[in-house]
């Protein structure tokens, strides 16, 4: 656009989506990732249900968060489902999006409780804080998206953390969008 103090003068702007940023490389996560491929890689059945686990392993080994892309992701599953989970109510909604994520094999995703909701994933792997992160943030993207379109409500994420000893435990809060009258 034209730069308002001199008109001979254009100003641009970029617009980007942030998708994920650097970070120190994890000898752990690289440890993690290899022995998740290791105990499956003779069975391709096996190795296919394994290469989200072993990604977000990976990326964290390189020395990638991939939190912003990991919810875009999420997001983009749960629109691709086109509301097909959404139930009567709210726990209905819930209640079937826990049972699809827990069918898809990316962990039991329980609901510790309704307000606000917050909701627990456990898996069975092993991760690093970070991938465990950036893991669960793929649960805040699909979660999140199949509660807006169910409520009419975007969904904001309040809180999370990673827990337990193999950072396998991933609990994440989020609440309706307070809307802005201004």
């Amino acid at each position: 656009h034209d730069d308002p103090e001199d008109s001979r003068r254009k100003v641009y702007s970029l617009v980007s989506v942030m998708l994920a940023h650097s970070k120190p490389p994890s000898e752990e996560a690289l440890t993690k990732a290899m022995n998740v491929l290791t105990d499956v890689v003779d069975d391709p059945v096996r190795t296919r249900d394994a290469l989200a686990r072993f990604l977000f392993l990976g990326f964290d080994a390189m020395g990638l968060s991939v939190e912003p892309m990991a919810s875009a992701l999420g997001s983009i599953h749960a629109m691709a489902l086109g509301g097909k989970l959404t139930g009567s109510t709210v726990e209905d909604t819930v209640a079937n999006a826990r049972d699809y994520y827990r069918n898809m094999g990316f962990g039991e995703a329980s609901v510790f409780s309704l307000k606000p909701l917050t909701i627990i994933i456990k898996d069975e792997t092993s991760f690093t804080e970070d991938s465990a992160m950036s893991l669960g943030y793929y649960a805040v993207g699909f979660f999140s998206k199949i509660l807006e379109d169910a409520t009419g409500k975007p969904y904001e994420l309040v809180s999370s953390e990673v827990f337990g000893s193999d950072c396998n435990y991933f609990r994440f809060v989020v609440e309706p969008m307070v809307q802005n009258n201004n």
